[in-house]
């Protein structure tokens, strides 16, 4: 039986998870647990973007915010989609994923799977962003400008 990439991390990390809160039996309480880390993660995530931009947009703030976000883009695309997510999803056995209240917010009625193109296309859109934003002020040299 061979195992994938995606299946080899998923599993190292819900081992990690069971020894970090070892004192949590229940699936579901454990899976609520890293969907509450997660999606405080990311949304924070975009507010941080928002912030850079509006309060100290410094030209390296937003490069290392570009690393971190490349990092987890490619992690994305290579295991095809987000581990924790996963994680969760079998954790708690529902197909929820970060894009959901932003959906139901709107109520746009999704399945599962266009619950997960939106996300992806949601993430290649910030991404592309980013690089364009990178590019264009690497080359304009306005990497110290707003310092």
């Amino acid at each position: 039986m061979s195992t994938t990439l995606a299946d080899t991390i998923q599993t190292r990390g819900e081992a990690i998870l069971r020894a970090l809160f070892f004192w949590e039996t229940d699936e579901k309480h454990l899976g609520l647990i890293v969907r509450g880390f997660h999606y405080s993660i990311v949304y924070s995530a975009v507010i941080m973007y928002v912030l850079i931009h509006i309060f100290y947009p410094s030209y390296w703030n937003l490069f290392s915010f570009f690393i971190f976000y490349s990092l987890i883009f490619f992690h994305h695309i290579v295991c095809g989609g987000c581990m924790v997510t996963k994680m969760e999803q079998r954790l708690l056995g529902d197909r929820k994923c970060v894009t959901d209240p932003l959906l139901e917010l709107f109520r746009i009625d999704a399945t599962p799977d266009m619950s997960d193109s939106i996300f992806v296309l949601l993430s290649a859109f910030v991404m592309f962003f980013l690089t364009c934003e990178i590019i264009c002020r690497s080359l304009l040299k306005f990497t110290d400008w707003f310092s």
